[in-house]
């Protein structure tokens, strides 16, 4: 991931996987950064669990932005990019991997969201029905079986793509909508820029 900072995040650009192939978003946020950073993660073996950081506006009444941001992995933390001020957010740590992001931008990175993969496979719900074959007989069988049928539903449905749930971006309402939609993982890196 690529991001560009200096008050505010000027823009992120991220390399997603793809069933194993390597594919760049495009740039979400202005051109121009006083300074840009890169993340590199070791995927599979590393990936992006949670993000934080701050959002507000530079000047009383001005356009709120994405002020920082902190990348959490399953092996570290990177940042903060810029200061903590403003009003604090963050994805709390669920036991998943971001797979996808959200949000708008237009000169800033004006809000972000993301999508969420469950890392395991919800343990599916039993319930017992009773097997009534036009009679309310629920005694067992001549065997010692019960005449009740188990079946099996998901504990939670999911919303999104592939299994993922988004969370709603945090930040101002600006800017164009950007939606990467849901990848296999955050592959390699994440640029990050400044605004000057």
């Amino acid at each position: 991931m690529m991001i560009g900072y200096g008050p505010k995040i000027n823009s992120i650009q991220t390399e997603y996987d793809r069933e194993g192939s390597s594919v760049w978003s495009g740039k979400h946020g202005g051109v121009g950064s006083a300074k840009v950073d890169k993340v590199k993660l070791d995927f599979p073996h590393e990936y992006l669990m949670t993000v934080s950081g701050y959002y507000g506006s530079i000047k009383s009444k001005d356009t709120i932005f994405i002020l920082s941001l902190t990348l959490q992995t399953n092996k570290q933390k990177y940042g903060p990019f810029r200061t903590n001020q403003g009003t604090y957010f963050s994805l709390p740590t669920t036991g998943g991997m971001i797979v996808g992001f959200h949000g708008s931008s237009g000169w800033y990175l004006d809000s972000i969201g993301v999508y969420l993969k469950p890392l395991t496979k919800p343990y599916p719900s039993k319930v017992c029905f009773a097997d009534f074959n036009g009679t309310h007989d629920t005694s067992s069988t001549s065997e010692g079986e019960s005449n009740h049928k188990l079946v099996s539903f998901p504990s939670s449905t999911t919303k999104g793509t592939a299994g993922s749930m988004p969370y709603e971006p945090w930040g101002g309402n600006s800017g164009t909508t950007f939606d990467d939609r849901v990848y296999t993982g955050v592959e390699k890196r994440i640029l990050l820029q400044q605004a000057s």
